[in-house]
């Protein structure tokens, strides 16, 4: 839960490439751990892609790491 907190905070203060990566890490995470996809998981997941702006680089990246 931290992860998903830090990532929000860093992408809220307009740093997206650490929110970014940030998020990319958790992602990693729930992969390890087998973790399923639930409603909760992809609304926290849906929330930091909205908070990288309606388009960019970094919303990309985000997609991307997300759908892989």
């Amino acid at each position: 839960m931290k992860l998903i907190k830090s990532s929000r905070e860093l992408l809220k203060t307009g740093q997206p490439g650490s929110g970014v990566d940030l998020a990319g890490f958790l992602l990693e995470v729930y992969d390890t751990k087998g973790e399923p996809v639930s409603q909760e998981s992809r609304g926290r997941l849906t929330q930091l892609i909205a908070l990288t702006g309606p388009a960019g680089a970094w919303r990309k990246t985000l997609i991307d790491k997300s759908m892989a």
